[in-house]
Parts: C-alpha cells; structure tokens; sequence
C-alpha cells in the first residue's frame, strides 16, 4: 500500500457511468475517489477553489450534448484536459472513450501531441484502468493497446510521406531520450548512463531545442513522429 493514496476524479456527463466508475476504482486501496464531476464547468471549479486531484480522468466526449455549458468553459473532454495542463500541470490527465477508434484518430494524435498523459477506451477492464492511473503517476505515458496500435498506423504515414525533417540527435542525447521515453526520472538516468545529473539535465534541453519542442511529453511525440524512437518498442 503506498504511504499516500492516490487522488483518482472522474469526468463524464453519464451519471450511470460515473457511479460504476467510481465503484471500480474504489476497488484498489491506493486509490481514493476525490470527486465524480459531470462538466467542465464543475471541474474547473473544483480545481480553482484549491482543490486535489493526483489523476482525472476524463470523457473526450464530453459535454457534446449539453447546450447548458457557457462557452467560457471547454466544449470537449480534450479541451478541458489541455485546459487544466496550463493551469494545474501537476494533474495527470487520462482521455477516455467510448466512440469507434477510427472516427477519433485525429483526437488522439492531438491528444498526444498536446501532452495527455493517457487514452482508454470504455470497454477496458478494472485492472486496465488501475494500471493506467499507477503508470501516470510514475511519470509514463499509458496509451491503450489498441489506441497506440492506431497511432502506430498515423506515425508510420507521416514517415512514409517524409514531410517531416530528419533531425540529428547524439549518440548519448538519444540514449536520454529513450530513458525519458520509459518512464525514467533524471536521477536514473543519470545512474545508468554514469552522468552527473546536471549532464542529464543538459542533454534534456538539447533534445528539446533540436525537436522544438515545447516540454517533455511534446519532444517524446516529436521524436515518434519522426522515426527516431519505435512507437512498437517496449521500455528501455
């Protein structure tokens, strides 16, 4: 059991989906449901009055169908999860959805691109779910199997086109990059590779300025895009 347990909200506008939801997640004792909130509206509230959330997971879809929603607010479950990135950027955002793969590919190529931290399909089981929210807040991307088999597909496109420029990365700032991309924080990274962590440091804003990319999680999707990391590979 961990010493603190992990702070789990849910967004969706289906009440029934959120009582099951919070049911099974109320399984694991790591995990403690915050708050089951049915918009965006009522996130962001929650958020600004000062409150909690370590994962919050929320529906792509959402608020599709509620005409309710003041347009100050996001209008979609991705729109609010980029929103809460530049607000609260210590909040893991996990996508989830219960719409075929192939009318969303577009919104999960944003939805990586722009830093979510992970993407569910409804259907997934309860250990699924428990795992997505342990691997985020490890500081990894969790991207279903079949969402990243989609985004294999659309990543293998753009490198067949060659649209994208190649960029030339070291030997070392590669090796870096792949650590990152396993989920590795600097002090491991500096273990493996023998470097202070002041070099790791280093090597990380050189990978970023090569990519032009705006953070972490943008450069690990840069660095797909253009073949110098395997979207099939396992961890490093």
């Amino acid at each position: 059991m961990l010493e603190r347990k992990i702070k789990i909200g849910l967004v969706d506008d289906h009440e029934l989906f959120r009582d099951m939801f919070g049911k099974v997640v109320g399984m694991n004792e790591d995990f403690e449901i915050v708050k089951l909130f049915k918009d965006s509206q009522q996130t962001l509230h929650f958020l600004v009055e000062g409150g909690e959330v370590d994962v919050l997971i929320i529906d792509w879809d959402l608020g599709s169908q509620n005409p309710h929603i003041p347009d100050v607010y996001p209008q979609n479950g991705l729109e609010l999860g980029f929103n809460i990135l530049r607000q609260f950027n210590r909040t893991k955002i996990i996508l989830i959805s219960g719409v075929n793969l192939d009318k969303v590919g577009l919104l999960i190529r944003r939805a990586f691109d722009g830093g979510i931290h992970g993407f569910l399909l409804k259907d997934c089981g309860k250990d699924e779910i428990h795992n997505s929210i342990q691997t985020v807040m490890r500081g990894s991307l969790y991207y279903q199997g079949q969402v990243m088999d989609l985004m294999g597909r659309h990543f293998d496109m753009q490198r067949e086109s060659k649209i994208l420029d190649p960029v030339n990365l070291e030997k070392d700032e590669l090796q870096v990059l792949q650590y990152i991309a396993a989920g590795k924080n600097n002090e491991l990274i500096a273990k493996a590779m023998g470097l202070s962590i002041s070099a790791i440091e280093t090597r990380r804003t050189r990978i970023r300025d090569k990519l032009f990319a705006e953070n972490l999680y943008h450069a690990i999707s840069l660095a797909y895009k253009r073949g110098i990391l395997n979207i099939y590979e396992g961890d490093y």
